[in-house]
């Protein structure tokens, strides 16, 4: 076996071994590759481009093989075939079926013992898939469609990519069984799936990707709520373009509140941008308040943040309601300011509230 080969897959039995006191040389055992498998592997034709952890339990990963884009996810139920994702059965691509759990560090099995990992993979013969099988847990493979050509992605480009594949992945499943985690509406998943659409990369996707995984609706609010607030240095200037009806282009504008160490009033900004969002979505929350939008869910992120009021009394309709609300919002405000986010680019702010 080529160095190369045997450098990839090597962790795979190292791996193993030590969780074997008595094996003190892994030389001897190697994973069996046929001819395809293992060309593909020695001319780099089959390479990870990016992989991410949700949590310490899931691990989904973006991979080329034979200039073909493959999404790669272990820790989430396996789906059917979709427009989305098709489903690849891992016989016929085992060169990344190995590289995915010798790159990413894929646990085996809770329940195995290092007895059975000895009498079924170190018995003398190559390291059978089927083995291997046994032996991890279930490891699922999709074909998906990317627009970037393989040969030029970058290592951002494959991060989005792959974030976003693992966020629409996530709403596909929670589509065909339902959370017990919180219960987020089908409307809910609806609105977390355009956002994995979105073609830009303004949204921040690992608020999101928190967000649609938290435990507790406090959390989900807070990560949701984190996305309209790094737009609270485009808001504000925003703000004070329209307000004071200024020559000034929206940089120049910047550049002298910032120069001046302006400080900001973060309610009066999200009350600023909210103004920007449809009648609709502005008139969803009054089944629940009284108080405007801004002002509402300004004292719910303050009760949450400062006041660590985990018994804010919501029942699960009024806080799907609340979710609903800000997933709108973010797909609105990122969208009627993608302008403004374009040209000033990523700013935000200081924690003594001024433009960083």
């Amino acid at each position: 076996m080529s160095r190369s080969v045997n450098k990839s897959l090597k962790p795979i039995v190292e791996y193993l071994a030590n969780r074997i006191p008595e094996i003190t040389d892994t030389n001897n055992f190697q994973i069996f590759l046929n001819k395809i498998e293992y060309d593909r592997i020695e001319n780099n034709k089959t390479r990870k481009l990016a992989s991410f952890r949700p949590d310490p339990n899931r691990c989904t990963a973006l991979y080329i093989c034979d200039d073909n884009y493959y999404f790669i996810e272990s820790g989430f139920p396996e789906l059917s075939d979709t427009t989305d994702y098709i489903g690849v059965d891992n016989e016929q691509v085992l060169d990344l079926y190995y590289l995915y759990i010798a790159e990413n560090k894929i646990e085996v099995k809770e329940e195995l013992d290092s007895a059975y990992i000895y009498d079924r993979v170190f018995n003398g013969d190559p390291i059978q898939y089927e083995t291997l099988r046994e032996i991890y847990p279930l490891i699922s493979m999709y074909k998906v469609s990317c627009d970037v050509d393989v040969r030029s992605i970058t290592n951002e480009q494959a991060n989005s990519i792959l974030k976003k594949l693992t966020l629409k992945y996530i709403c596909l499943t929670y589509q065909v069984q339902s959370t017990d985690i919180v219960k987020l509406s089908k409307q809910a998943i609806v609105l977390f799936s355009q956002i994995s659409d979105q073609k830009d990369d303004y949204i921040p996707i690992d608020n999101v990707l928190r967000s649609i995984l938290a435990y507790q609706w406090q959390f989900v609010f807070l990560d949701l709520y984190r996305c309209i607030e790094r737009l609270s240095a485009i808001g504000w200037v925003h703000d004070y373009s329209q307000y004071f009806q200024t020559g000034l282009s929206k940089e120049e504008m910047f550049n002298r509140i910032k120069k001046r160490g302006m400080i900001y009033n973060e309610g009066e900004i999200l009350d600023h941008l909210f103004t920007l969002l449809d009648d609709d979505t502005k008139m969803s929350l009054a089944s629940i308040t009284e108080i405007d939008a801004a002002s509402f869910i300004y004292s719910q992120r303050n009760g949450i943040v400062h006041y660590q009021k985990t018994d804010i009394n919501h029942s699960d309709t009024e806080w799907d309601t609340i979710i609903v609300f800000l997933l709108n919002a973010i797909i609105q405000l990122y969208s009627n300011l993608s302008d403004d986010i374009n040209d000033l680019g990523d700013i935000e702010y200081s924690r003594n509230k001024t433009v960083m």
